[in-house]
């Protein structure tokens, strides 16, 4: 998956937030309730205290593209995504990292297992991707045993024209809602320990 440079946590909630205004409210939608809050958060990660927080509604989960060509929103019954950002704009490292957290819940637990099997082909198929904009290595992530099903990847990004940065995400799912837990450092890949610990926490939760 072709990662760019995220700009602030709080910028990337308020451009989600605008387009899902309109989406229609959804029967058995999810709720905030399923999302970690920031108290549980600042436990794994202190350094988040005081920090932008936001849960936006939306009605797509941006997935990657087995075909290796991108990011792709998939309409589900009902989605949130949370963001986790430090305070004053610091830069996130992989000791102290930014999050996200995205809970979906889609209309089939067939369709939250082709969600799975994506995330899988994703992980087999594209271990390297190069565009104009730089390149991206995907390798495995030992995810826990949280959920009926679970799979974890790393990517590590790096422009042509700067620094690389580090993703990790986690992907579980309980029935048909899928629990996306991600995690971005600017100069160093994201540590595993308090990472699973916050995959445990918001698996708990949804």
């Amino acid at each position: 998956m072709t990662r760019r440079r995220p700009p602030s946590i709080a910028v990337v909630a308020a451009l989600a937030l605008s387009t899902s205004l309109l989406a229609a409210p959804a029967q058995a939608a999810v709720t905030d309730k399923q999302l970690p809050t920031q108290k549980q958060v600042v436990a794994v990660y202190p350094h988040l205290k005081g920090g932008p927080f936001e849960i936006v509604r939306e009605k797509t989960f941006v997935a990657p593209d087995p075909g290796c060509t991108g990011d792709t929103p998939v309409p589900v019954r009902s989605a949130r995504n949370a963001y986790y950002d430090r305070k004053g704009g610091a830069i996130p490292t992989g000791a102290k990292p930014s999050v996200m957290i995205r809970v979906a819940e889609f209309k089939t637990v067939k369709k939250a297992k082709a969600m799975m099997k994506r995330h899988r082909d994703f992980i087999g198929h594209c271990t390297y991707m190069g565009d104009t904009y730089g390149s991206t290595d995907t390798t495995p992530f030992r995810a826990p045993k949280v959920g009926a099903d679970r799979v974890g990847y790393r990517s590590a990004i790096t422009p042509h024209d700067g620094e690389p940065f580090w993703w990790v995400n986690v992907v579980v799912r309980k029935g048909r809602t899928i629990v996306d837990v991600a995690a971005h450092g600017d100069t160093s890949p994201v540590r595993a320990k308090p990472f699973r610990k916050l995959v445990r926490v918001a698996a708990k939760k949804a």
